[in-house]
């Protein structure tokens, strides 16, 4: 049954579109002691270093996976003082990979990027991200950090077309205290070898220059060349199978992954500085 009328006709009412760019970031905080006792902190210190960096037609969504009540009580905050566009709140741990995926598949913007929650952004990010877009069309996931240490089999498209179009190459381009930084972030002070720090495979375009490969912790995507290569069923996993779902769908149809040269974001990981 239906009573009354409605004072606006849905049917004639135009909504406003969509964006260009949405940045997707599963948290999942299920207690503040031991390892999580400062997870809202640095939460709150990614959310806030995107809110001054990101475009003002970035989308922001939150997949809050079974996080505690005063995390998803901050989140609701961020919510209602429109700081955030999307919060969704699974009861349950769904996992990284299967909260940023679903999150992707609902959204219509043409470029996501999926970044863990404790990543700091620095400014113009995501300008640099757009300059490796415009150059290296083939290109389907930029990361804005040099991901010199992922997985080179899961980038073998990017590998072979810059060897057929001769623009593979070694540079000496990063700078070595952004590695060695991000290195100590990661806890692991060895996370570069020597080689590493002397020349760094690269993809030289006329004055263009990106790093080869890129990297699960934050990257931007072509959405929907990006989700053709995803699978259809669910990982079902907490924090697996990042290869198969994260970084190799573009490889699968030929798409390149690459990433800035410079350091464009700081790890955290669970302690802030």
């Amino acid at each position: 049954m239906r009573a009354g009328t409605r004072n606006i006709d849905t049917k004639e009412l135009s909504l406003p579109n969509f964006g260009t760019h949405r940045v997707i970031i599963p948290v999942f905080i299920p207690e503040e002691t031991g390892y999580y006792v400062h997870a809202l902190e640095v939460l709150k210190l990614c959310l806030r270093s995107l809110y001054v960096t990101a475009r003002n037609s970035t989308a922001i969504t939150i997949v809050s996976n079974g996080s505690t009540n005063a995390v998803v009580e901050w989140l609701v905050g961020e919510l209602a003082a429109k700081r955030i566009d999307q919060l969704i709140l699974n009861q349950q741990n769904r996992g990284k990979v299967d909260a940023m995926i679903s999150a992707c598949r609902a959204a219509y913007e043409p470029f996501v990027t999926f970044s863990d929650a404790d990543v700091l952004f620095k400014s113009s990010w995501q300008q640099a991200i757009s300059k490796i877009f415009r150059a290296f069309p083939e290109c389907v996931a930029v990361s804005p950090f040099p991901s010199l240490t992922a997985s080179r089999p899961l980038a073998s498209a990017t590998l072979i077309g810059g060897i057929l179009r001769h623009e593979l190459c070694q540079l000496s381009i990063c700078d070595r205290a952004d590695l060695e930084k991000f290195a100590a972030s990661c806890g692991n002070p060895w996370l570069y070898n020597p080689q590493h720090y002397e020349k760094q495979l690269c993809l030289k375009r006329g004055a263009d220059i990106a790093c080869f490969n890129s990297t699960h912790m934050v990257y931007t995507v072509r959405r929907l060349p990006y989700l053709a290569g995803v699978p259809v069923a669910p990982t079902a996993s907490a924090l697996g199978r990042h290869g198969l779902y994260l970084d190799s769908p573009p490889d699968k149809f030929g798409y390149w992954r690459l990433s800035t040269p410079q350091g464009y974001v700081y790890h955290m990981g669970n302690i802030p500085e």
